[in-house]
């Protein structure tokens, strides 16, 4: 049996009410060190992953893991579930056999709620696994500063071309009327790159970073190669990443 026991219920199911409209169907990683989230989009162009260390649940309330699993979990039913500021959330998993299990979803405060699902069982962690990719360039921004640059892209372009040099991020749109040019000052980082993303994604992925109050943005990049972003948890016992996959160069041209 597993069984997650935690006071942080609503930024817990805000965190994976934002990362399912990216990922609706992650494999949950349940190990003896802590928790993992792991998985693509639809179209394959994004994989999020989301940790907690076993010290971070265990300071909102418990975690019990009997036997370590990955387990295939469709968040559909997260969008719909209400819940408070002093809710409490208790996750388990039962009946694991090699190839099935049930995961029950309690949250309880001013009312009960139970949900529970008839899931796939992974005993080696699925088939999503980090990409292995040597960055030549990294910066490290504040993440407000980061998101606000992101943003102001709406209504002006639907793709962005993010650069790094001399210390700075820079962000570049292109729309059928309009341009924008954003540069930002990173805290730390080297070297050069530049690739082109789909603003969509990244606007997405800002909602899962803010759900869960994520101050600084880690942003790792090779010329036309994924794009990763990394923000780590406020108390520094886990971390919230995302790889986004590049746009053609010969299709997004500024």
């Amino acid at each position: 049996m597993i069984k997650l026991v935690s006071s942080e219920a609503k930024e817990l199911v805000n965190l994976l009410k934002a990362y399912s409209k990216i990922v609706p169907n992650p494999t949950v990683e349940f190990r003896q060190e802590g928790m993992r989230i792991i998985g693509l989009d639809k179209n394959q162009a994004a994989l999020g992953c989301i940790y907690f260390s076993n010290e971070h649940l265990e300071e909102f309330g418990r975690y019990e893991v009997e036997k370590e699993v990955g387990v295939s979990l469709d968040l559909g039913f997260i969008q719909d579930i209400p819940v408070y500021s002093k809710d409490v959330l208790e996750l388990e998993v039962v009946n694991v056999s090699s190839a099935y299990c049930t995961v029950i979803l309690r949250i309880s405060g001013k009312s009960k709620r139970v949900y529970s699902q008839e899931a796939l069982v992974f005993e080696d962690g699925g088939s999503t696994k980090i990409p292995n990719i040597e960055y030549k360039s990294f910066a490290v921004v504040d993440y407000s500063l980061f998101a606000d640059s992101v943003k102001a892209f709406k209504g002006v372009s639907k793709t962005v071309k993010i650069a790094t040099e001399d210390g700075k991020v820079v962000f570049e749109g292109r729309g059928k009327i309009d341009t924008l040019k954003v540069e930002l000052e990173a805290h730390g980082g080297d070297g050069r790159a530049v690739a082109a993303f789909d603003l969509r994604y990244l606007l997405k992925m800002l909602r899962v970073f803010e759900a869960y109050g994520v101050r600084e943005i880690r942003l790792y990049l090779n010329t036309n190669r994924p794009l990763k972003l990394m923000g780590p948890l406020k108390r520094g016992s886990g971390y919230i990443e995302f790889y986004l996959a590049p746009l053609d160069p010969e299709v997004v041209k500024y």
